[in-house]
């Protein structure tokens, strides 16, 4: 039977999953804002809770700079959501091995690009968002690009994303949890 601190961790486990689809979300759409900005170039813009329009490079960079710390707080959550499955995992008494699983499988079955089963959802959720940061710092840059650093710059910008989805090549508790349940299963 499980107990508080089981619930605990599965109640954390279900607010890190909402926290990293949030973050991931933010991120897309500051890459978005990125890309937006650079191709129609405008003179100024307007962003909510600033009293008076700003140049476009400033509204560049606030963009950037959320991109930029949302990707960090992906990274840092999903580090966190395997510590808390690998927690769960750890408490477990050997007669209640294969209930565990069951339990952290279906904690899994949560809506979130991470429980995916297949890694290209998850995988592409954290490579588009450098893709169209790049992609629209090139617009915007153009020949001053060609110098190293710019370059260094933008990789410097895509970092937290390459680690992401370094990251979440496996599902969420790995590979080894999906085949365990399965295995634990009988058979007809």
């Amino acid at each position: 039977m499980l107990g508080r601190v089981d619930d605990l961790l599965l109640d954390n486990l279900k607010e890190a999953l909402q926290t990293i689809q949030r973050y991931m979300l933010i991120g897309l759409a500051s890459a978005g804002g990125i890309l937006t900005l650079a191709a129609s170039s405008p003179k100024e813009v307007s962003i909510t809770g600033l009293p008076a329009p700003v140049p476009w490079i400033v509204a560049i960079s606030i963009f950037s700079g959320a991109y930029w710390a949302v990707g960090f707080l992906s990274y840092l959550t999903v580090k966190r959501v395997n510590e808390i499955v690998k927690q769960f995992g750890s408490r477990e008494d050997r007669s209640e091995a294969v209930e565990r699983a069951q339990v952290l499988l279906a904690a899994l079955t949560y809506p979130s690009m991470l429980t995916f089963r297949a890694s290209l959802p998850r995988v592409g959720m954290s490579v588009i968002p450098p893709i169209l940061a790049v992609a629209g710092f090139a617009i915007a840059f153009e020949k001053e690009l060609l110098d190293i650093l710019p370059i260094l710059g933008m990789l410097l910008l895509a970092i937290p994303y390459v680690f992401l989805a370094w990251e979440l090549q496996d599902p969420i508790g790995g590979r080894q949890l999906f085949e365990s349940v399965a295995q634990s299963k009988p058979t007809t």
